[in-house]
């Protein structure tokens, strides 16, 4: 994505082990959450406010949904 969203300027919150030392700057706000999936989600919850949050990837989705974190469920095709 080149460091932005194709949305634009929402903020993103990566998962990750470990927090890369460069990644494409953009306009998208990226927070690189260590902590796991709980904190990364809560984190999103408080930057969305009244909107919606959405996760991505299938292994994301997965630990969201065996955590108990997710209200609904949309697939695109």
């Amino acid at each position: 994505m080149g460091g932005s969203h194709p949305i634009g300027g929402v903020p993103m919150f990566v998962v990750t082990h470990h927090v890369p030392e460069t990644y494409p700057k953009g306009a998208t706000p990226f927070t690189f959450v260590t902590e796991g999936i709980e904190a990364a989600v809560h984190q999103a919850k408080l930057a969305a406010g009244d909107e919606n949050v959405s996760v991505g990837t299938a292994s994301i989705a997965q630990q969201c949904l065996q955590l108990g974190l997710l209200d609904e469920i949309y697939v695109l095709f």
